[in-house]
């Protein structure tokens, strides 16, 4: 045991059952190592693992593109096999791609009535033991030597990753994951940029109070204002270029495909079996293009499906839009209550307690915004769900679009509101600085420090237990069970000494523990699943850029903010990954999605939201150049569109495609000719 790429945990299966199962597997070239828990449970573990001939196999039946030692990226064929350089382990494929060749054949093994009992037509092997409560549950397995490597080679004093980590990333992991690690780099190594500029401009304006000769001079914090809102539209639109010739780059370099070439990508996508949900509902039917066998639904059926969900969409955005005017008038009622000086109630106006009194609205506030984006979250996957997408991508795109939108509602569309409605800068400014720094906080600490310390936890009080069971074989029940014992035993300073090395144990490399953090399959099966491949992350910088990008009048400080919480992300991101989740299932993917279609929204929305947050929320451009309202408005469309013009300039003179790349790709379709 310990070689398996994938680890299947049935439960209170019968014997016969699990010799059968291991039986079919096997007559599908698939090594199977069997093994039962030792702690009697009813839980047995099946790591299953595949030889080269059986990948190779399919491999060449899907298509995979791999680049041999000359030339580029092409389909694998078994007879070239000779062609392909070997990793350091002597494999051909890459981890990733045994990982996904193994899962791709094993989910093709579909059940019969004769041999499965209650058996639906074209349903597999797997999903007939997990829907009848056999399997518990079935996953790949981490690589303890690969993670170790990541944890010493992946720095938070560094917001950058090196060509070779993206590699090692990718050849681990997959695209996506590998995708979006990549995509966290040039983000944050942008946002250095942005935070520079933020901090001298933040510096300046303060120049007029530590230097009584500069408040001679009442246009210098305007003038930075202006310049703030012109670099951060410009900043964006840089920003996404640098990372769309990226991801050209790196798409080009493992499928050997031209990211925009719509003939490329189609190939691509019909080359895609793992893209296919098994979750969905549908007849088989001709494929347009390959004319093969491929599931599809009625575009009436689809059409339904799709008006209730948009229905249902529209009742809770109705509903959000309520309950925040319903929050904006709370915060009027407690500001009149504040202002009223006949209160009788004067008790709330003493110090502290006027201070509490007053972030009252603000924190249910924010408190209300993050409750009802969980809620949207839950319903938007349950929607998504009831779409019934056929592809991966599809299912992806429809949650991306449904969870940005009301992202756009629930926190963008409310700063609008208080900029342009209630033209409150003092207001704005506060809800943007209080909204990233709860957002950071809070999500670092639920997304990594709580589950490492939750893992360490449950890591101690198994070792403890095992070392009174040896200490004393007639413990009572309570501590044969997991040592159970009193709470005075985790409060004290031995036990969180112990838990501190545990958690370090987790952090750390081997290089500083001493020691490779290995995982067993049992504690695997605890790990939190990965079913949104890293669309959850995604979300977090599409919120964050808005925040920084749209907003940069209001609060100049959030790049910085932003960039140091990025430090830490690659870090705790990537644990996360390898430490506090199921490793993910990796897939072929050419792009970011629909995020980047997200994100380029905001940059194009950026360069008019910071032109009237300065004329017109915090009437900087007025007061500078004695505007009225109209010639203000003018003067915004007039500046917005000359930027519109340079951006357009500036795209079309850095070509979205690197010309060594149109030269690699010219190259080798010359050579294909030739031969």
């Amino acid at each position: 045991m310990g070689s398996g790429l994938i680890a299947l945990v049935f439960f209170q299966a019968p014997l016969t059952l699990r010799k059968y199962v291991q039986r079919v597997l096997e007559s599908d070239g698939i090594i199977v190592e069997m093994e039962a828990s030792p702690d009697d449970d009813g839980l047995v573990v099946a790591e299953l693992s595949a030889d080269f001939a059986v990948l190779a196999s399919h491999a060449e039946k899907i298509g995979l593109k791999k680049r041999p030692k000359e030339g580029p990226p092409r389909p694998f064929k078994i007879q070239d096999k000779d062609a392909y350089e070997p990793d350091a382990t002597g494999h051909i494929f890459s981890e990733s791609e045994r990982l996904m060749l193994l899962w791709q054949i094993i989910h093709e093994i579909q059940t019969n009535e004769n041999d499965f009992e209650g058996a639906e037509p074209h349903q597999t092997l797997l999903a007939w033991l997990k829907k009848n409560g056999h399997l518990e549950d079935y996953f790949p397995l981490h690589n303890a030597e690969t993670v170790d490597g990541f944890l010493r080679d992946v720095s938070i004093t560094r917001p950058w990753l090196s060509d070779d980590i993206i590699e090692r990333l990718h050849d681990y992991f997959g695209d996506r994951i590998a995708l979006y690690f990549a995509f966290l780099s040039t983000y944050t190594t942008c946002l250095v940029t942005y935070s520079c500029f933020g901090l001298i401009v933040f510096g300046l304006s303060l120049m007029p109070e530590l230097v009584p000769i500069l408040s001679l001079m009442p246009e210098l914090v305007p003038i930075l204002s202006l310049a703030v809102a012109m670099f951060s539209s410009w900043w964006s639109t840089w920003m996404l270029q640098r990372w769309y010739q990226k991801n050209v780059r790196l798409i080009f370099d493992w499928r050997g495909i031209i990211l925009g070439d719509r003939t490329d990508e189609l190939l691509f996508e019909k080359r895609l079996v793992e893209d296919i949900r098994p979750e969905f509902i549908g007849e088989i039917g001709e494929d347009e293009i390959t004319g093969k066998e491929r599931p599809v639904i009625s575009a009436e059926d689809a059409s339904q499906r799709g008006k209730f969900s948009f229905i249902v969409m529209g009742l809770y955005f109705i509903f959000a839009a309520g309950v925040i005017f319903s929050l904006f008038a709370f915060e009027d009622v407690v500001k009149a209550w504040a202002a009223d000086e006949d209160d009788e109630f004067v008790f709330y106006k003493v110090f502290p307690l006027d201070l509490v009194f007053q972030n009252i609205p603000m924190v249910v506030f924010i408190v209300t915004m993050m409750v009802l984006n969980f809620l949207f979250g839950k319903l938007a996957g349950k929607l998504t769900y009831y779409e019934n997408h056929l592809l991966r991508r599809d299912h992806s795109n429809s949650l991306t679009g449904k969870l940005t939108a009301f992202q756009f509602l629930n926190t963008f569309g409310v700063f609008l509101y208080i900029a342009f409605i209630r033209k409150d800068a003092a207001v704005l400014q506060t809800r943007v600085q209080n909204l990233v720094v709860v957002e950071l906080i809070i999500g670092n600490i639920q997304e990594t420090i709580i589950p490492i310390v939750l893992r360490a936890f449950k890591q101690q009080q198994k070792v403890d237990a095992a070392a009174e069971r040896k200490k004393n074989e007639d413990l009572d029940e309570n501590n044969k069970n997991g040592g159970g014992s009193n709470f005075k035993k985790y409060i004290s300073l031995a036990f969180v000494k112990k838990l501190w090395r545990q958690s370090r144990k987790q952090i750390l490399p081997s290089s500083k523990t001493g020691v490779v953090e290995t995982m067993s399959v049992r504690d695997q099966l605890e790990l939190d699943d990965t079913e949104d491949n890293a669309d959850d992350d995604f979300f977090e910088m599409y919120k964050q850029l808005g925040l920084v990008a749209l907003f940069a009048v209001a609060w100049p400080l959030g790049a910085v903010l932003a960039t140091v919480n990025n430090c830490v992300e690659i870090k705790s991101d990537l644990l996360r990954m390898v430490r506090n989740s199921k490793r993910p299932i990796p897939s072929r993917e050419i792009s970011i999605g629909a995020w980047f279609d997200a994100m380029h929204f905001l940059s194009m929305l950026s360069y008019v939201t910071n032109l009237l947050i300065f004329f017109h929320t915090t009437s900087y451009g007025r007061s500078l150049l004695n505007l009225g309202i109209a010639e203000s408005y003018l003067l915004v469309i007039f500046i917005e569109q000359m930027m519109l013009a340079l951006r357009s300039a500036y795209v079309s003179g850095t070509s979205r495609i690197p010309e060594e790349i149109m030269q690699a790709r010219a190259k080798n379709e010359y050579t294909r000719n030739l031969a």
